[in-house]
């Protein structure tokens, strides 16, 4: 869901990336780097879900405030 509702810049590539990571290290018995690329990109992935809705919120109200004038 983050994916979708949020632009690419604010990090969800290297959300993604860092998933991809964190699914290799696991394969190759790498744990400590595991928990560390899985605790970063679940991180990145909040943040843009947040930075998403903060977005999707003041375009609401942005476009309710123009329809009341």
């Amino acid at each position: 869901m983050p994916f979708i509702s949020c632009p690419k810049e604010t990090g969800m590539l290297q959300a993604e990336i860092k998933t991809r990571r964190t699914r290799d290290a696991n394969n190759q018995g790498h744990l400590e780097m595991a928990k560390r690329n899985s605790r970063l990109a679940r991180n990145l992935n909040h943040a843009g879900l947040g930075i998403g809705i903060a977005i999707f919120v003041l375009w609401i109200i942005f476009v309710l405030f123009l329809s009341a004038k």
